[in-house]
């Protein structure tokens, strides 16, 4: 069976996770959970967090992704999150593999999201934001292999 691509598995979680809002109601949304993913982001940072700070690094990436999809402007100079990725951390050969350690933490959090089971929804805890029962898989230990994988280091000076 061939691997979806990135766009195709959160395109598919979207269209069966997300309730039904109007754009100005998605756009709000997504821009409160811009702020809570870059402040989840930074104190992952301050804790000397890896594994935390690339999870969120891609949970900021989606959101971001998502508010512009549903018609947000530029005019928001949010941080790019590759850019803030690639400050933090250190690896062997950072150019050859960067693009390709990107795309494996997009799928390991995109494989985490889809432990997520939508029919045992009975309200969102918040609107947009799908709750995390007992079958959730954290995304940590696939993002530890890739750490291994890239011999990724978060740079703490």
């Amino acid at each position: 069976m061939q691997k979806l691509t990135t766009l195709e598995r959160t395109n598919r979680w979207f269209q069966k996770y997300q309730p039904n809002l109007n754009e100005t109601e998605w756009q709000e949304l997504y821009l409160k959970l811009i702020e809570e993913e870059y402040n989840e982001t930074m104190n992952a940072i301050k804790n000397n967090n890896l594994i935390e700070f690339l999870d969120w690094c891609i949970d900021l990436y989606w959101v971001q992704q998502w508010y512009y999809y549903f018609g947000g402007t530029t005019e928001n100079d949010f941080v790019n999150p590759f850019e803030l990725m690639f400050n933090y951390i250190s690896l062997e050969w950072l150019q050859l593999v960067q693009e390709e350690m990107i795309v494996d933490l997009i799928h390991a959090v995109a494989d985490s999201n889809y432990t997520k089971v939508l029919e045992l929804q009975t309200k969102w805890n918040k609107v947009g934001k799908v709750i995390k029962w007992s079958n959730f898989v954290k995304p940590t230990e696939a993002i530890k292999q890739i750490i291994e994988k890239y011999n990724i280091t978060l740079i703490t000076e």
